[in-house]
C-alpha cells in the first residue's frame, strides 16, 4: 500500500496535479454501496493530511505503529521524522513520517523538481509556500552519487 501512494503522488506532481495525503491504519466503515467513508483511520488521515504545508505524503502514528508490527524501520524506506513542512498536530511527533521523494541514489537531481517548479510559477499567491515547502524539503533530503573525475 505505501509503495502504491508513493508512486501515487510523484505521478500526480508529474502531470501537474497538486495533492498531500495521509496514510493512516485503524477501523473503517464504508456506508451506502461503498459509496460513503467513516472511520477512525479515515478522520486520522484527513487531520494530518489537511495538516501538511506542503504536497507530500505521510505516514501517520497509526501507520507508523503498523509499519513497525512488520519488523519494517521507515527510516529505511524513503521516510524521515524531522523537518517535515506541518501547521500544528503532528510538527514535533516522533512517530510521524514524511515520504522524501528520494528512492535511491542517482547522479542527478530529483525529476520532480522541475515539475514542482512550473507548478510553483503558476500557483495562486496563497499556495505558493506550499510549493517552496515541497522543493525545499527534496532537495534537503536528495541523495546523489558524489561524481568523481578520475
Amino acid at each position: 500500500m505505501i509503495c502504491v501512494a508513493q508512486r501515487f503522488i510523484c505521478e500526480c506532481i508529474y502531470i501537474k496535479l497538486p495533492v498531500r495525503g495521509a496514510i493512516s491504519f485503524g477501523e473503517l466503515i464504508f456506508g451506502h454501496e461503498k459509496k460513503i467513508l467513516m472511520g477512525k483511520a479515515f478522520l486520522d488521515s484527513c487531520k494530518y493530511g489537511e495538516d501538511q504545508n506542503w504536497l507530500g505524503l505521510l505516514l501517520t502514528p497509526t501507520a507508523t505503529r503498523k509499519v513497525y508490527e512488520y519488523s519494517l524501520n521507515p527510516l529505511h524506506h524513503s521516510y524521515i521524522n524531522q523537518d517535515i513542512p506541518l501547521r500544528q498536530y503532528s510538527k514535533f511527533d516522533p512517530k510521524v513520517f514524511a515520504y522524501t521523494f528520494c528512492d535511491g541514489s542517482a547522479n542527478y537531481s530529483n525529476p520532480l523538481l522541475g515539475d514542482l517548479d512550473e507548478m510553483l510559477k503558476t500557483a495562486p499567491v496563497a499556495a505558493k509556500v506550499k510549493y517552496e515547502n515541497t522543493i525545499e524539503f527534496i532537495k534537503k533530503y536528495d541523495k546523489r552519487i558524489a561524481v568523481q573525475n578520475i
